[in-house]
């Protein structure tokens, strides 16, 4: 499952690239409602947590809570010799 329920919140985790982590960009989120747009900030952390307040679970009433999401960064196992150069690149500064 990709979703578990702490009362009425839902907590769920997001793979997101090591390039939209760094400069940020539009990805879409699994909601229990279906997929919805989200902005990713640049200079995003593993881990680093956000709230879409009225995505969780639905109560009896009608109220809803939030999906608590946490991003997972997924970086590259294999690197190219050019993506290499470039990361050698931007460590040096």
């Amino acid at each position: 499952p990709i979703f578990q329920r702490q009362d009425m919140n839902i907590f769920s985790t997001a793979p997101i690239t090591f390039a939209q982590a760094a400069l940020g960009g539009e990805m879409r989120i699994n909601t229990v409602d279906g997929e919805v747009s989200y902005e990713v900030k640049p200079g995003t952390q593993t881990d680093t947590r956000i709230r879409l307040k009225g995505k969780g679970n639905m109560q009896a009433d009608g109220t809803r809570g939030n999906l608590i999401l946490n991003y997972n960064v997924q970086l590259p196992a294999n690197l190219s010799e050019r993506q290499k150069e470039l990361l050698q690149q931007m460590r040096m500064g």
